[in-house]
């Protein structure tokens, strides 16, 4: 798993992401080799800081409001555990195309306004770059590479 997915992840909630073990990683490998390191990483981060939110940490409550014959009004309140989002980076992946098209049109964007002299880099995105970067300090860096980057430096 590559550290930067696990440091967007806190950057934007409290919980620690779960994760769904080695097939999960096969996943976001496979999406990392299709579309770029750095644009998936853009296109995570979208989806973590989307408002509102595509995922939910917290069993979502639900209102019944209903009348009587008699004109008494009822109301029930109940809490959805089956809505909670139990590993978000699986949810992502399983559907990520409204957010890898616009993490592709505002990298390419980004990279435009550079080339162009301006700094388009707001602190999101240096956060971003950073992450991707795994520059975390007491954490090894081979935690942020790719397992075939780990099978070359060992």
């Amino acid at each position: 798993m590559r550290l930067w997915v696990h440091l967007i992840w806190r950057r934007a909630n409290s919980s620690i992401l779960a994760t769904a073990g080695p097939r999960e990683d096969r996943k976001l490998e496979d999406f990392i080799h299709q579309h770029g390191e750095r644009v998936a990483a853009y296109a995570w981060y979208l989806y973590v800081n989307n408002e509102p939110r595509p995922y939910n940490l917290e069993a979502v409550k639900h209102v019944e409001k209903f009348q009587s014959k008699a004109g008494k009004v009822y109301v029930n309140t109940h809490e959805d555990q089956g809505a909670i989002t139990r590993f978000p980076l699986s949810a992502f992946l399983a559907m990520p195309d409204g957010f890898l098209v616009e993490a592709l049109l505002r990298y390419t964007e980004i990279q435009n306004r550079t080339r162009e002299g301006k700094d388009f880099m707001n602190r999101d995105g240096y956060f971003l770059l950073d992450a991707v970067k795994c520059s975390v300090p007491g954490l090894p860096k081979s935690w942020g590479e790719s397992p075939v980057e780990q099978d070359k430096n060992e």
